[in-house]
């Protein structure tokens, strides 16, 4: 099986966290029953709508967990999915998971723990984004249609998501690895 390759690149780029603050409006309303009521149905279609809009994430059969005693990360893989575990081995050491979605995914993917993350700052282009609800900075290089990394921000700023070779797997991969990250969980120590 592959060993989990590590990319390291001499520039470094400092990620820094955004605070979002947040605002709450208090309304009040006077008006008739049949006022009342429509607004109640209305709000009941719109909450129906959304439920059934509400993307349902798969349910894949392998539950895969790395538990250390700098954190835990756990993620779901398809049946056919190959991993293996980067284990942790001392104060500067990084930790993770490493999954492809079948044998003959060429390149992986890398869920873990880097104490240290750099990367080159040429042609690249950085948003924000969610995965499985946790903020986190999606790194694309050469306005290229697939991400090369996803750094993790606020509570969780040293777990990085690095996507090795997807120039040659995102097109037939890319939504599935996608969906196997939206059961990312991580839990610090």
């Amino acid at each position: 099986m592959k060993k989990c390759r590590v990319l390291f690149l001499t520039a470094a780029l400092a990620f820094y966290t955004v605070g979002c603050g947040s605002t709450t409006t208090q309304t009040s309303a006077v008006g008739t029953a049949d006022e009342t009521l429509k607004a109640q149905q209305s709000e009941n279609t719109t909450s129906q709508e959304a439920k059934e809009e509400k993307e349902v994430k798969p349910d894949f059969p392998q539950k895969v967990v790395y538990d250390c005693e700098k954190g835990r990360i756990r993620l779901d893989l398809p049946e056919e999915a190959v991993y293996t575990i980067e284990e942790y081995t001392g104060p500067d050491s990084e930790f993770g998971i490493c999954f492809r979605l079948n044998e003959k995914m060429d390149g992986e993917v890398f869920v873990g723990y880097q104490n240290s993350f750099a990367v080159c700052g040429t042609e690249l282009e950085e948003t924000e984004t969610t995965i499985n609800g946790m903020p986190a900075r999606m790194g694309v290089y050469d306005q290229a249609p697939y991400w090369s990394f996803l750094v993790l921000t606020e509570e969780y700023t040293d777990y990085v998501i690095k996507a090795d070779g997807a120039e040659s797997w995102w097109e037939g991969y890319g939504e599935q690895v996608m969906q196997v990250l939206e059961t990312l969980s991580i839990d610090r120590k």
